[in-house]
């Protein structure tokens, strides 16, 4: 059974990349597309569901009348509405009709329909240019992590002030997004990651950055930083996997494509599929009241798996992230659960 799918796809002709647009609509651009054997085009009349075309925080900072029309239809024809929120923090639509994709948040908070979405990213063995592999499994437990993470006060002060101007720029409705608490992702990252190498009983294998993507500009750098972050990740069983300027962690869905394990520090985040998935069969994940006992938390862990478990853990992450959160593959798992809420 298809998805039927009412939106104004001229309105993706209005917005200044594919950043802004719904990524199910973009690929629906292609008549080729696989996508067409689970969603297609229809009338506002006889849709299951309108689609808005491109993110909800664009359309309410740019275009905001059309978003008021759109919503003023969903309860006219009494239609539910696919309401996409792209950036790092997103926006809660308070409204009945209101179904939001999205990329994180706090689970907590979630009252309405939310289905989270994953970056998508290519997969990074072809960027590597090696073959799918599995690690056995040593004695010790290896956690690699490269990325942005400075504990300086200096760091400290730069992330309030950038927080505050956000804020203000929120309350002036320069910008469209949900308030969220102050939280210095890379002060707390540098923190914790501290612990773990301070756990002699532990390999630690980590590449500290003190700025986002170590402040690099040439396409050149940002490849060179890429590769060395997935050749840290490939070489480790365990990735340390936290929250950014979102609550989501991007290098959750990295490490699971190499077919690694994700130790993750829960901040009140929401899972995708987290009524399909048992997150605990893929991941180590640790609340953050306990970072402190991480390096005992990771130990008792590692030491629960037989060999040969260890690595069919591997191989059912990356098989995860091939049926899951690959981009086709994630809007065919959505068309399943959507056709549940009609």
């Amino acid at each position: 059974m298809k998805i039927k799918i009412y939106s104004d796809i001229d309105k993706i002709k209005d917005v200044p990349s594919w950043g802004y647009v719904f990524p199910l609509l973009e690929l629906l651009q292609d008549e080729t597309s696989d996508l067409y054997q689970f969603y297609e085009f229809t009338t506002i009349e006889t849709c299951d569901f309108i689609a808005l075309p491109v993110t909800v925080d664009y359309l309410l900072k740019n275009n905001a009348q059309y978003a008021k029309v759109i919503f003023e239809k969903s309860d006219v024809y009494k239609k539910k509405m696919l309401v996409f929120s792209a950036s790092d923090i997103g926006k809660t639509i308070n409204h009945p009709n209101c179904i939001t994709i999205r990329l994180g948040g706090f689970n907590s908070k979630f009252k309405h329909t939310t289905y989270i979405m994953p970056p998508f990213i290519d997969d990074p063995y072809i960027l590597l240019n090696k073959k799918i592999s599995f690690l056995s499994k040593e004695e010790k437990a290896s956690i690699g992590f490269v990325g942005h993470s400075n504990g300086s006060f200096i760091k400290l002060i730069k992330e309030f002030l950038i927080y505050l101007k956000f804020n203000i720029n929120r309350m002036l409705k320069k910008n469209y997004f949900d308030y969220q608490p102050f939280y210095p992702s890379s002060y707390y990252r540098y923190r914790y990651l501290k612990i773990i190498e301070n756990n002699k009983s532990i390999l630690s294998n980590f590449i500290y950055r003190k700025k986002y993507r170590a402040g690099i500009t040439s396409k050149g750098d940002r490849l060179r930083t890429t590769i060395e972050f997935y050749q840290n990740v490939f070489d480790n069983p365990y990735t340390f996997c936290m929250r950014g300027t979102g609550n989501f962690s991007v290098r959750l869905y990295e490490t699971l494509a190499m077919g690694r394990i994700p130790v993750v520090i829960n901040t009140d985040c929401k899972f995708p599929f987290d009524e399909l998935i048992n997150w605990d069969n893929h991941c180590l994940i640790i609340e953050e009241e306990n970072v402190r006992f991480i390096g005992e938390i990771l130990n008792q862990f590692h030491a629960k798996f037989t060999d040969s478990e260890f690595v069919a853990l591997q191989k059912a992450n990356r098989k995860l992230w091939e049926d899951y959160f690959k981009k086709d593959s994630f809007f065919i798992r959505l068309c399943q659960e959507l056709l549940k809420n009609k």
